[in-house]
């Protein structure tokens, strides 16, 4: 068998059956568990960390230490969150462990542009990263309880699968296949507690999958050129089942949720893939551009009365997926990311 036909199925298995089978295999040990709320919980957020980390190892390998590239942080920040939001301690205690592992793994992830900011901007950015994400878990968890769970999960898993097309369309295929592994261990743990009767959807279950995603959507935001409107749609995608919980009680009122944040996350798809359309149609029109100035042998005087072609300047290539720790490797230039506030 040759090497293309044993890439779809590697692909399978390692973006896809793997953290299916972690998640799944929480739900059959957790209902094995019923009667016990604690071990419940604790399987199941266990289920979500091994799903979330196997689709980054599976693909990227085990993260060196200290890590070489930002984007290694994200099984540790997801490793954090699993050890910090385990059951025992107090909601507030909760909500301050998430918060900081938040912080830190965007902090970490983004160190080489933050490094190029202002301190207060930086700061600034970390932080509503941290809130933001906070408070859509927190908000995700308030709609469990209006909704049935699985209103508020299948929705994570339309945002974390219009965040993979999305990082597609944009050339980020490495950060796609990780986050369409999250959305695999999320649906299988969706489907598995619908079957099997293991719905526990709380703060630590949440907080991993949100840390994991929202790391690997900030990293193709600030070195893949991933575009704001699309990560606004994203961010909306996944809050849907909060509005839609606020609203009076209807018929249909679960079913809504998920639809609605499958519009939202395959707009922000969609929106990503025109961006890159449009790129890769104006690098196209550069490189033709500079045939229409040939000038003939001898004729210097039209020369001078040249303009530059408004379509001579082509944004440059965002920098390859690699080292993006801020360091140059020996021999290579090093990578300047793009700046805050720029698409």
């Amino acid at each position: 068998m040759d090497h293309g036909a044993r890439l779809p199925l590697y692909v399978l298995v390692r973006v896809v059956l793997v953290p299916a089978a972690a998640g799944a295999l929480a739900v059959v040990a957790a209902r094995l568990a019923a009667g016990r709320a604690r071990v419940v919980t604790r399987l199941l957020i266990i289920g979500a960390a091994l799903g979330a980390c196997a689709a980054h190892l599976g693909l990227a390998g085990v993260p060196s230490l200290p890590p070489v590239d930002t984007i290694e942080w994200v099984p540790l920040g997801t490793a954090a969150a699993t050890l910090f939001l385990l059951p025992g301690v107090g909601r507030r205690a909760d909500l301050a462990a998430l918060l900081a592992v938040l912080a830190g793994t965007a902090c970490l992830v983004g160190k080489p542009v933050w490094s190029q900011a202002s301190a207060p901007a930086a700061m600034m950015w970390i932080a509503a990263i941290a809130v933001g994400g906070a408070l859509a878990v927190d908000g995700l968890r308030w709609s469990t309880e209006r909704l049935a769970t699985a209103a508020a999960l299948f929705p994570l898993v339309a945002t974390l699968v219009g965040a993979s097309l999305a990082c597609a369309a944009g050339h980020s295929v490495l950060v796609a296949m990780m986050l369409g592994g999250i959305a695999a261990n999320v649906g299988a743990l969706a489907v598995g507690g619908l079957v099997l009767g293991a719905r526990d959807c709380g703060r630590g279950l949440l907080g991993v999958w949100v840390v994991a995603g929202a790391a690997l959507v900030l990293y193709a935001r600030l070195y893949d050129g991933l575009p704001t409107s699309v990560t606004m749609l994203l961010g909306a995608s996944l809050v849907a089942p909060v509005a839609v919980a606020a609203l009076p009680r209807f018929r249909g009122r679960s079913i809504l949720a998920p639809i609605l944040a499958a519009a939202l996350a395959l707009g922000g798809a969609a929106v990503a893939r025109s961006v890159a359309a449009e790129k890769e149609g104006d690098a196209m029109v550069g490189q033709d551009a500079p045939t229409s100035h040939r000038v003939v042998a001898g004729d210097e005087a039209a020369l001078g009365q040249l303009e530059p072609h408004p379509l001579h300047h082509v944004a440059e290539r965002r920098p390859r997926l690699g080292n993006r720790s801020g360091a140059a490797a020996p021999g290579e230039p090093r990578a300047q990311p793009i700046r805050l506030g720029r698409r």
